[in-house]
């Protein structure tokens, strides 16, 4: 995929609320790094944003939500989205939501550097239980959002949720549908990788290698969905 097949992010004021409602519900496990209670809230609203860009955009493709947000028995990875195409074939999706790392400084950089964000929480990546892993950025830098974030004074529950929308600055952050992967073709790739090539870390975590560049266009994943 190209920076030019990226795709800007549109939600409505009741859908960054509803983000934001969503994400208070949620108790928040920190399993990448350590994070300011607003940083961590930040990303968990900013996951809930990629979750109804989603929906809405599975709604147009007559594509059908079956559940959202669930684990399943024997399985430690969240499901973010199960779908039911015309053919009743279903697919899991989990949608991982970043900010741009300051080393690259644009989302342009990341497609060239960056990885589709994976934790490894398997032995073998045959076992992943995901068949499309999606990867959404926001076009801010990492840092700079953290460090303002990290800044705020009191607690979540001590705004409202029209507070927290302009403390959090939804309206004016631009985030991008920027890449997809299916099952088969990540496979392929790591099949092809040696063992200790397979892997990258971050912070707390091991993460499966899927670069960007190897990713399919946004404008494809729909198609892919309803033809399989």
């Amino acid at each position: 995929m190209r920076y030019s097949d990226i795709v800007k992010i549109s939600l409505s004021h009741d859908e960054l609320i509803e983000a934001i409602k969503h994400a208070k519900k949620e108790h928040f496990i920190d399993n990448l790094r350590n994070r300011s209670e607003f940083v961590a809230f930040d990303s968990k609203v900013r996951g809930y944003i990629g979750e109804i860009f989603l929906r809405d955009l599975f709604n147009k493709s007559s594509i059908t939500i079956l559940r959202t947000d669930y684990e399943e028995d024997g399985v430690e990875t969240d499901i973010d989205i199960e779908v039911k195409n015309t053919k009743n074939h279903t697919f899991k999706i989990e949608c991982k939501t970043s900010l741009v790392p300051d080393v690259y400084g644009s989302i342009a950089a990341c497609i060239n550097k960056c990885d589709i964000k994976i934790i490894r929480r398997e032995k073998h990546f045959t076992r992943i239980p995901i068949d499309l892993h999606v990867q959404i950025y926001f076009d801010e830098l990492r840092k700079i959002r953290d460090e303002r974030l990290s800044k705020i004074s009191k607690h979540v529950v001590d705004y409202s949720d029209e507070e927290l929308i302009r403390l959090l600055g939804l309206e004016s952050l631009d985030g991008y549908f920027v890449a997809w992967i299916d099952k088969d073709t990540l496979n392929s790739y790591l099949d092809g990788l040696e063992m200790y090539d397979r892997i990258w870390k971050f912070g707390f975590r091991q993460f499966w290698k899927c670069p960007l560049s190897l990713a399919k266009a946004p404008v494809d994943l729909a198609i892919f969905i309803n033809s399989h």
